[in-house]
């Protein structure tokens, strides 16, 4: 499908699109779900690569990386118990940050107070 038809139905721009596809210009969620739909390809699986792309370019190159993302995962896990309350949780964790003044991460916060 040329170009021009694709960025027609993203509604964007053609030179923004061709920017995106070199990879000079980010992609937005919302226009890889409109890609996946476009190609009839599994949209999770998109979401997936664009997710993991997104990850590996903001802490890629980080020393500490794959220990953050593994705090990451944990913190995910826990945000999506049915049982937890995020806006009490994030209340709960903002007024033992005042407490302790101190600079822990919302990871280390978490995996300290687990239920």
């Amino acid at each position: 499908m040329p170009l021009r038809k694709v960025a027609a139905l993203l509604d964007i721009d053609v030179s923004i699109l061709s920017k995106k596809e070199r990879g000079e210009r980010p992609l937005s969620k919302d226009v890889v779900t409109k890609l996946a739909k476009i190609y009839k390809h599994d949209e999770d699986e998109l979401t997936v690569l664009y997710l993991n792309q997104k990850i590996v370019n903001e802490v890629g190159e980080v020393d500490l990386a794959l220990r953050a993302i593994q705090v990451a995962e944990e913190q995910i896990k826990y945000l999506r118990q049915p049982s937890v309350n995020k806006e009490l949780l994030l209340k709960k964790y903002s007024l033992f940050y005042k407490r302790q003044k101190s600079k822990k991460s919302m990871g280390t916060w978490l995996i300290c107070h687990r239920k």
